[in-house]
């Protein structure tokens, strides 16, 4: 592995380990990514698995850091670890204002109707991360159509149809009836640190 990745990795450990605190009030949020070259360009792709492995390890440092220094600040927040499984160059830590104390925030993405293990034999235990640390839950990462839906022929429609898009209508049969097209674009793991008391 390169010594400049290495370098790098370092480089946003020590830039981000410190959050902002104040961030995260009126349950607004605070993240970080780890979005370096020349993985996360206009076509992204993943690193190699033993560099995205130092990149979970600050992930896993930066958790402990700003868990202390968010409670330090005495605001309710939930810190979530988020780790994609197919596009792993969007992993990110996200701190979540909320009301109160042990409230989490699950808006971010949409539920997975079935929970899938966590990938330990891919993500494994290192220096810092241990995958055992967290308490991990599988949620959906959609894409979505943003064309003017109601202008879609039947034809382009039944394309999008035979190519993994799916049809969803909100607001049926009122004035404010919409359609959507949308598919999964990946899988995030949304970790949260288990508490050690």
């Amino acid at each position: 592995m390169k010594r400049s990745y290495l370098n790098r990795i370092h480089f946003w450990y020590e830039i981000f380990k410190s959050p902002l605190v104040d961030a995260i009030k009126d349950n607004r949020d605070y993240y970080v990514g780890l979005w370096i070259k020349p993985w996360y360009k206009l076509n992204k792709k993943n690193p190699p698995m033993l560099i995205f492995q130092e990149m979970l390890d600050a992930f896993s440092r930066m958790v402990d850091e700003w868990d202390k220094a968010f409670k330090d600040a005495g605001d309710p927040y939930d810190l979530q670890l988020w780790i994609y499984d197919e596009h792993m160059m969007d992993s990110q830590l996200v701190c979540a204002g909320v009301e109160k104390d042990g409230d989490k925030r699950t808006n971010y993405f949409h539920d997975c109707p079935e929970q899938y293990k966590f990938q330990s034999e891919k993500y494994k235990k290192s220096a810092f991360f241990d995958p055992d640390d967290f308490e991990w839950t599988t949620y959906e990462v959609r894409d979505y159509l943003y064309e003017k839906t109601d202008e879609l022929s039947p034809k382009y429609i039944k394309k999008l149809l035979s190519m993994d898009w799916r049809e969803a209508i909100h607001a049926k049969d009122t004035e404010k009836e919409e359609r959507s097209f949308w598919r999964i674009y990946d899988f995030v793991w949304v970790g949260r640190k288990k508490s050690k008391n």
